[in-house]
């Protein structure tokens, strides 16, 4: 538990060195209209929040070879409120180098959930990783439309 704390202070602490404009030049880089999808993934996602948001999980991620690789998600948003849990599936793409898969994913995206909920996302790392996501979500939140930031580390 204090591993994943501490690992949830990095990724606010690495969110505040990255936010703004440096941030948001560094992903007008990246090129979403040359996007080569490199695999799929699934994942179950656990949302808390009361202001700034909390998120931890775990995935799949599929490679169009058929290798499957598990991974751990942790990292926060800024104004979400509420409990909820998300199932997530989705694509990968412009992954050439597995190691480039890790890496703090940062996106923008506000989201109402009421009992039951579905919503689609899209994020990339400081690599030019694009992953597009959908998803379920179960329980009671609500996200303003403002950045997020989330770590990704393979567990296998």
């Amino acid at each position: 538990m204090i591993g994943k704390l501490l690992r949830v202070l990095s990724v606010v602490a690495v969110g505040i060195a990255f936010s703004g404009v440096a941030r948001a030049d560094e992903h007008e880089s990246c090129d979403r209209e040359k996007l080569v999808q490199s695999g799929t993934f699934q994942a179950h996602l656990t949302r808390v929040g009361f202001i700034v948001g909390v998120r931890w999980g775990d995935g799949i991620l599929t490679l169009n070879n058929g290798e499957q690789h598990k991974f751990d998600m942790l990292g926060l948003k800024l104004i979400e409120t509420g409990v909820a849990d998300m199932d997530l599936e989705g694509e990968i793409y412009n992954l050439k180098k597995l190691a480039d898969f890790e890496g703090v994913y940062y996106g923008s995206s506000a989201a109402a959930t009421l009992v039951k909920g579905k919503g689609e996302a899209m994020a990339n790392n400081s690599k030019c990783i694009f992953v597009r996501a959908r998803g379920t979500t179960a329980g009671l939140q609500l996200s303003a439309p403002a950045p997020g930031g989330i770590q990704i580390k393979f567990s296998d």
